[in-house]
């Protein structure tokens, strides 16, 4: 496992590109009350994402892709995402903006999304 924490040898600038966005965009935390919950529905209760984020989005009242940038950081999904950050699959939350977040977790994380 530790092995898939490393950081493999680049030879694309793309690549790199692409490593440097993800070190910018992994500095993105969920809050709390979100990540609580993202844990109860999809770990506790082994609810499917898509109904995970139709739940989540109602229940927030917080735009898709900002609920599924959440998913993909949430302390759950943290196993999966660094497997999937290993073989390079990266999360792209470029089209998510302040304005997709509930307005109670504005403050919180608007650094986080530029």
């Amino acid at each position: 496992m530790k092995d898939l924490l490393n950081k493999p040898e680049i030879e694309d600038e793309e690549l790199e590109a692409r490593w440097i966005m993800a070190e910018e965009w992994n500095q993105f935390e969920v809050p709390q009350e979100i990540d609580e919950r993202i844990t109860e529905l999809i770990y506790w209760n082994e609810e499917k994402e898509h109904k995970v984020l139709l739940k989540l989005m109602d229940e927030f009242e917080a735009q898709e892709c900002y609920i599924r940038k959440c998913i993909w950081f949430s302390t759950s999904n943290y196993h999966y995402r660094k497997q999937e950050e290993a073989r390079g699959a990266f999360y792209q939350s470029a089209y998510c903006k302040e304005s997709c977040i509930p307005r109670r977790f504005r403050n919180s994380v608007s650094s986080d999304l530029d």
